[in-house]
């Protein structure tokens, strides 16, 4: 992350970008991946810090990687492990999702709960045909039903639809730039939490400075 201050030659040259795991329609997500990746450092965001640390503008980036249930662990290291997750799919089909994508998409959420990963959204990728349709024909779409079975009211906002970019550009911009907004202000979150453990963490390891089994050389490796 960088600074508003810096110059766009200077956010080009971001290294350690925080990783940003997909499940579902890999397919799906690699068409979206390039514009995505291009948009979210085109506007800062608000960086919150925590203890009282005064909040900084930065612009953000991020690599994506396809979901790997065995490598989803919450460890420490925030450089080697996703910080944020992401389900992408582009169902519209009320019964599909009952028969198929509903299980699936609980199998993924479990997945994150048995590694303690709260930091997750949900994507729902649709058409404007689709999107006007369901506009003049009021019916449960897809993602009130997603809505309806894994939405609690703390999670209710990552539950997000969006018109497909590539397929209908003119008619996405206000759907995508919000996405892009909410991807950078979750993927934000995620990390502020993780740098919280961290924190956390090393102060542990500091105040043990005086126990007979304490390594400095571990203790700086953390750092």
């Amino acid at each position: 992350m960088k600074g508003v201050g810096n110059s766009p030659a200077d956010r080009e040259g971001m290294t350690n970008k925080p990783i940003v795991a997909c499940a579902g329609d890999w397919n799906l997500f690699c068409t979206l991946e390039q514009p995505l990746v291009a948009a979210i450092p085109q506007d800062s965001c608000e960086w919150r810090r925590s203890y009282g640390r005064i909040t900084k503008f930065v612009y953000l980036e991020a690599t994506f990687v396809k979901f790997n249930k065995d490598k989803a662990q919450s460890e420490l290291n925030l450089l080697k492990r996703p910080i944020f997750h992401i389900y992408w799919t582009d169902c519209v089909d009320v019964e599909y999702y009952k028969t198929t994508l509903r299980e699936d998409i609980e199998l993924w959420l479990k997945q994150l709960e048995k590694n303690n990963i709260t930091d997750w959204m949900i994507v729902l990728v649709e058409t404007y045909d689709i999107r006007k349709t369901n506009k003049l024909l009021p019916r449960t779409t897809v993602l009130d039903k997603i809505k309806g079975d894994f939405a609690a009211k703390q999670t209710e906002d990552r539950f997000v639809s969006v018109i497909n970019p590539i397929k209908s550009e003119a008619r996405s911009a206000e759907s995508w730039r919000a996405l892009v907004a909410k991807v950078r202000h979750f993927i934000l979150v995620a990390y502020n939490k993780a740098l919280i453990k961290f924190e956390e963490h090393m102060r542990e390891q500091r105040e043990n400075r005086n126990d007979p089994e304490w390594d400095f050389c571990k203790y700086f490796i953390l750092q």
